[in-house]
């Protein structure tokens, strides 16, 4: 990655590496989707489920060993924050469920629905960093939600995508019953894992950028006093 300019993600290359994790750790992914959906079938034990899942896949994105003990130490560390995290997030998607239905019932009011529907999509944009971020750091709830939505819109086009495909990649899960036991929470914690990785690295280009601009500044003014006489 240069270090003059802004890291800018490529979507069909970060598809293609998916289809390949995917591929390459189909065993993985099979065993953390089975453990989330059967394990987060009592709700409260879905947050504590998902950053095992997580931790696993940021393993892999990584390319680095996966142990057992990967997954449960994130679980012991973490189960609070992810417990919470889980619980809003679940509550945040039935009231703009419900909103989505009451408003689709009612004709009179119905372009309410297609608002109901751009919140749901920039909720979503947000939500996919969200339990990434708290694999990758020791956060709180508060933080989590905020460095999410502030990460989203870095670059809401790519966020769009990694939303839209995830929420298609859902879709498709329902669809296709069996995958909803053996594909759909591992591919979808792979597909959120590189859509963190990719904004991480282009945050830390942008600040770093910012950095160097400030350096550069600096250097400028001393320039200029050591000139004036």
């Amino acid at each position: 990655m240069s270090k003059d300019k802004v890291y800018k993600p490529q979507i069909h290359k970060l598809f293609t590496e998916w289809v390949s994790l995917l591929w390459q750790n189909l065993g993985t992914v099979i065993i953390l989707s089975a453990i989330g959906f059967f394990a987060s079938a009592p709700i409260v034990t879905g947050g504590a489920i998902f950053i095992g899942v997580f931790n696993i896949t940021k393993l892999l994105v990584r390319k680095e060993l996966v142990l057992r003990e990967d997954f449960t130490s994130a679980v012991k560390e973490k189960w609070k924050t992810a417990t919470a995290l889980f619980l809003v997030n679940l509550l945040i998607l039935f009231v703009i469920g419900y909103a989505l239905y009451f408003y689709w019932i009612n004709p009179e009011i119905k372009i309410f629905f297609w608002v109901g529907i751009w919140f749901f999509i920039v909720f979503f944009m947000g939500l996919i960093y969200m339990y990434p971020l708290l694999a990758d750091q020791d956060i709180g709830l508060k933080k989590i939600f905020s460095r999410s939505f502030k990460m989203a819109m870095v670059d809401p086009g790519f966020s769009f995508v990694m939303a839209l495909v995830s929420i298609l990649w859902i879709v498709l899960c329902f669809i296709l019953i069996p995958m909803l036991a053996t594909l759909a929470i591992g591919g979808f914690a792979l597909w959120s894992t590189l859509a963190y990785r990719e904004m991480s690295l282009k945050v830390d280009s942008i600040l770093a950028l910012k950095e160097a601009k400030e350096e550069d500044d600096e250097d400028e003014e001393e320039e200029s006093d050591d000139l004036t006489p």
